[in-house]
């Protein structure tokens, strides 16, 4: 095990293989809520345009089977204060028919997510370098969607670390909280990100680069959504299980 953040695999908390690395990017099958957020600022190279975005890709499966996926793009215009936002659900009683396969695909043991939304198949991969070895913290991010005016929305971005991951709360818990009434919530975040790619919005199309990127990870032992599986109240805006299955 590495005691170098650049590279893998690196134990980020000792004694918590839970938070190794690159597992810890990935999808974790035995939790029932597994959520990944991308967000950060960035300029454009030619127009001295400063724009803002967040990404969420989140995984439930409420009782261990119910699929209740649903992912978010949002592009915010810091210039003009225009924004658009877009999102993406996989909720019952579509997602549990017969024949019907989840949007989301995740990988466990490293980092590589799609997911097949209305407006396109949206990706967020880690890179592998030519001897085809995974390159730390570093990736490649495709995401698509429509605003509420029906315009195009699309990010395409390069991604790579400048610090080393952090687990919520430092030393003084380790990344391992009580959160939303569940006390074996694992989290950590990456700050710091370097950002470089292309951001379509509309008619625009502009090449961007930024240095505040922020990654934010957050899994869950059982629904992060309320209802019955917990009793824990609602957390991350997604449906109870009585309004999935009343749907």
């Amino acid at each position: 095990m590495s005691s170098d953040w650049r590279s893998y695999p690196f134990q980020l908390v000792d004694g918590d293989s839970a938070l190794e690395f690159p597992a810890a990017e990935g999808v974790h099958a035995d939790q029932e809520s597994d959520t990944w957020f991308l967000a950060g600022q960035l300029d454009t190279a030619g127009t001295s345009r400063s724009f803002a975005f967040l990404t969420i890709f989140n995984k439930n499966r409420p009782g261990g089977s119910v699929v209740a996926d649903f992912y978010t793009l949002a592009l915010f215009d810091l210039d003009t204060g225009e924004y658009g936002t877009y999102t993406d659900y996989d909720m019952p009683p579509a997602s549990m028919a017969p024949g019907a396969q989840p949007k989301l695909s995740a990988a466990a043991g490293h980092l590589d997510l799609e997911y097949r939304s209305g407006a396109g198949t949206v990706s967020w991969t880690t890179c592998h370098d030519a001897d085809g070895q995974l390159l730390p913290y570093t990736y490649r991010v495709s995401l698509v969607g429509t605003d509420q005016a029906g315009r195009l929305m699309r990010l395409d971005l390069a991604v790579t670390p400048t610090r080393a991951p952090t687990p919520v709360g430092a030393s003084a818990y380790n990344g391992k909280i009580v959160c939303f009434g569940q006390p074996d919530t694992h989290s950590y975040f990456h700050t710091g990100m370097t950002m470089t790619g292309t951001l379509c919005w509309g008619e625009a199309s502009e090449q961007v680069t930024g240095t505040a990127g922020h990654i934010d990870r957050q899994w869950f032992p059982t629904y992060a959504g309320g209802g019955e599986t917990h009793g824990a109240g609602r957390t991350n805006g997604a449906p109870s299980i009585s309004t999935m299955v009343s749907t």
